[in-house]
């Protein structure tokens, strides 16, 4: 069984399939609601390259900036 909760299960999709725009999209949404700002933007940042017509991860980019400003500067 892959499901412990949200994370693991998000990990384990993004790890079988790493282009996956909605994998990468929810494991930052994931990240984002356990405080961990930094890797939620990496993993929205991924979900938009994958497909930058993301409008779900757009938003949750956009939020998690508001959020933790000073990683804009680092992307």
């Amino acid at each position: 069984m892959v499901w412990e909760n949200n994370y693991t299960l998000w990990t384990d999709a993004v790890k079988k399939d790493p282009d996956s725009a909605i994998g990468h999209s929810y494991l930052g949404r994931t990240l984002y609601a356990s405080g961990n700002i930094k890797e939620a933007i990496d993993q929205y940042q991924q979900a938009l390259n994958l497909n930058p017509n993301d409008d779900e991860a757009i938003v949750h980019y956009q939020i998690a900036l508001k959020t933790e400003p000073l990683f804009s500067s680092c992307l």
